[in-house]
C-alpha cells in the first residue's frame, strides 16, 4: 500500500513539475551580443610610433557549435565610424579550453587571410551566464587577455593589446543593417 502511494506521487509529479532541457554548450548557438571592442597600442611607420586607442561598437552572433573539436564560430559585425556604416561579418572561432556551459574560458582567432588587414587577432575570453529553467540568462563575454595587428595602408602597422565587453542582447534590439550582414 505504501509503495503504491508513492509511486502514484512520483508519477503525479512527473506530470506536475515542469521539465527543462539542460544548458549545454550547444545552447549558446543563436546567441546575439553587443558591446565594446578597445584597442589600446601604437601605430608604427617609417617615421617612429604613436599611440592610438580606438573604441569601435560590435555585435556578435554565435553562428555554430562543433562539439567533436569544442570550438564556437562567432560572427562579428563592427560600425565603421569613418563611413557611418557596418562592416561585413567576420567569423571568428573561439576554442574552448575548460569550464562549465555557464562559465567557461576560451582562445580563439580570426582565421588568417579571412581580413586582408589582418595579420594577428587573437583573444582569450571567459564566457558566463546564469541559467534559469534551462535557458540561458545574462549572458556575457569578457577578455582575459588579446592582441591584434593591422597593416594599415602607407607601411603602417597598428598593434594593440585588445579588449571586449559583450552582454546579450535579444534579437529584437539588433538592428537590421547588422541583421543583414549574417543572412
Amino acid at each position: 500500500m505504501v509503495g503504491s502511494a508513492v509511486l502514484i506521487m512520483v508519477l503525479g509529479l512527473l506530470f506536475v513539475a515542469p521539465v527543462h532541457a539542460e544548458v549545454t554548450f550547444d545552447s549558446w548557438v543563436g546567441q546575439w551580443f553587443k558591446g565594446t571592442v578597445t584597442d589600446k597600442g601604437v601605430i608604427v611607420g617609417d617615421l617612429g610610433t604613436g599611440k592610438v586607442v580606438e573604441k569601435v561598437s560590435t555585435y556578435g552572433y554565435v553562428y555554430s557549435w562543433d562539439g567533436g573539436k569544442m570550438q564556437y564560430t562567432f560572427l562579428l559585425i563592427q560600425f565603421d565610424a569613418n563611413s557611418g556604416t557596418w562592416m561585413d561579418a567576420v567569423p571568428y572561432v573561439a576554442q574552448v579550453v575548460g569550464g562549465t556551459p555557464l562559465n567557461y574560458v576560451s582562445y580563439g582567432l580570426i582565421p588568417p587571410g579571412t581580413v586582408p588587414e589582418i595579420e594577428i587577432f587573437a583573444l582569450i575570453i571567459n564566457v558566463t551566464a546564469k541559467e534559469k529553467k534551462g535557458v540561458l540568462t545574462n549572458p556575457k563575454v569578457n577578455t582575459v587577455g588579446g592582441c591584434v595587428i593591422y597593416n594599415l595602408d602607407g607601411g603602417l602597422h597598428f598593434a594593440a593589446n585588445e579588449s571586449l565587453n559583450f552582454k546579450s542582447v535579444p534579437v529584437e534590439k539588433v538592428p537590421i543593417e547588422v541583421l543583414q550582414k549574417i543572412l
